[in-house]
């Protein structure tokens, strides 16, 4: 089995306390500590797994392009320790990232567990903001936070009208389930609506299926059948306010689907009264 590599960060390293499987690679970052060269020099394509018991927001900035949705954990040590959980930044890095606590005494069994979690045995996609196109209307007024975030605030209107799309289809194979996550936030009375299109294969005017998620709060499934395609992204608001549309997380479903679980489980422990 190909080696996970696991980032820990935090004000003690968890692998001299619990047994760490032999084909997982454990990278122990202080916080406070962590810089971009250090990142760099850990020489792997992809973090599998990311673990924080503590952050500053200065770890928070470099972790934000390297961390993938469904992969980051906190231990409860996180809010014992610190006023996180004052702290708007962090906690909506959470949330956009689908983090999932972990209890202390379930640490030795989630760290035991991450090989048959974490290997990278299934297609996945990180979509950065670069490749998205937004609607004309609203180009003199977007804002590129590098790759990370497209910032509009507006009036988009009483009905949902089209905002952005994203330039290339997702190839969707036969009975093949897509999971799509999309990092974003809204402010004042914006609500969104992301609208799935699977076209035949080399058509780009057939459409064959059609999936819409208003204001998703977990994990956007599309189911896939016997007939081949393309699935196109588009997003559509509504409201007055501030819309920032992060990355898009694709993924191929497997028996243990993280993304639902753990969505469920972080809305209700940390963001009960919390908005989108």
């Amino acid at each position: 089995m190909e080696e996970v590599t696991v980032l820990q960060v935090g004000m003690k390293n968890l692998s001299k306390v619990y047994i760490i499987p032999r084909n997982v690679r454990w990278v122990y970052i202080q916080s406070g500590q962590l810089t971009k060269e250090k990142l760099k020099s850990l020489e792997v394509k992809k973090i599998q797994c990311t673990i924080v018991d503590f952050i500053t927001p200065r770890d928070l900035s470099l972790l934000i392009e390297k961390v993938e949705a469904w992969t980051l954990f906190f231990t409860e040590n996180v809010f014992l320790l610190s006023d996180i959980q004052k702290n708007v930044a962090v906690m909506d890095f959470f949330k956009s990232k689908m983090a999932y606590p972990l209890q202390n005494n379930e640490l030795q069994s989630f760290i035991t567990s991450i090989p048959r979690r974490f290997f990278d045995r299934v297609d996945s996609l990180r979509i950065e903001t670069k490749h998205i196109e937004v609607a004309k209307k609203y180009q003199n007024i977007a804002v590129w936070r590098g790759n990370n975030a497209i910032e509009i605030v507006d009036n988009f209107g009483e009905k949902y009208t089209p905002v952005m799309f994203w330039r290339f289809g997702m190839p969707a194979q036969e009975y093949r389930d897509l999971s799509f996550w999309a990092e974003y936030i809204t402010e004042g009375s914006v609500e969104v609506k992301f609208i799935f299109r699977k076209f035949r294969l080399g058509s780009t005017d057939e459409v064959m299926q059609t999936v819409e998620a208003t204001n998703p709060k977990e994990p956007m499934l599309f189911r896939g059948d016997e007939r081949g395609g393309t699935v196109n992204i588009s997003l559509q608001a509504k409201g007055s306010g501030t819309l920032r549309m992060g990355v898009f997380a694709v993924r191929e479903l497997v028996e243990m689907d993280r993304g639902i679980l753990l969505q469920g489980s972080f809305n209700k422990r940390c963001f009960q009264g919390r908005g989108s």
